[in-house]
């Protein structure tokens, strides 16, 4: 009976101990929001070289690059049946901050058919962004959304 009741004052506490943390607001750093299972936010993501997909906390501007603050492994050589990777080379991944890229813009067939014209248009990626952090719904690990917290200003960093 003792027991139980210490762990009932135990499960109090620690539930209040987790109400009593002081709710998010525009000036809880990036770092703290990450953490803070109360809130979700989307950064944005970028396709770079190599067909890696990186969120905006993963890159950071060098000169006129915005590239990987990590590298990575990809597979330059298989071998088998069953394609096994036996030769890596390190990476970082990158992409020029303003170009063209070529997209579609007539297709054969409607929407799903093969492209039949193809045109390069110019992009340029923004150093900064207004992020929109909402409440969570549900459990940690749901990425469901509830009511808007607030916005906050991402710059993506300079690389050292």
């Amino acid at each position: 009976m003792k027991s139980l009741l210490i762990l009932g004052a135990l499960v109090l506490s620690l539930v209040t101990a987790v109400e009593a943390r002081p709710r998010p607001t525009e000036d809880t750093s990036w770092k703290d929001l990450g953490r803070d299972s109360r809130v979700v936010f989307s950064l944005p993501q970028f396709q770079l070289s190599y067909g890696y997909f990186i969120r905006a906390g993963g890159v950071c501007i060098d000169g006129e690059m915005l590239r990987s603050i990590r590298t990575y492994k990809k597979c330059v050589e298989t071998r088998g049946r069953n394609d096994r990777c036996v030769k890596y080379q390190t990476v970082r991944p990158s992409k020029p901050m303003t170009g063209t890229r070529s997209v579609c813009v007539r297709h054969r067939g409607g929407d799903n058919g093969d492209c039949a014209e193809y045109r390069d248009i110019p992009y340029s990626i923004d150093s900064n962004y207004e992020v929109s952090v909402y409440q969570r719904i549900g459990r940690q690990g749901d990425d469901n959304q509830g009511r808007l917290l607030f916005k906050k200003d991402f710059t993506l960093a300079t690389c050292n």
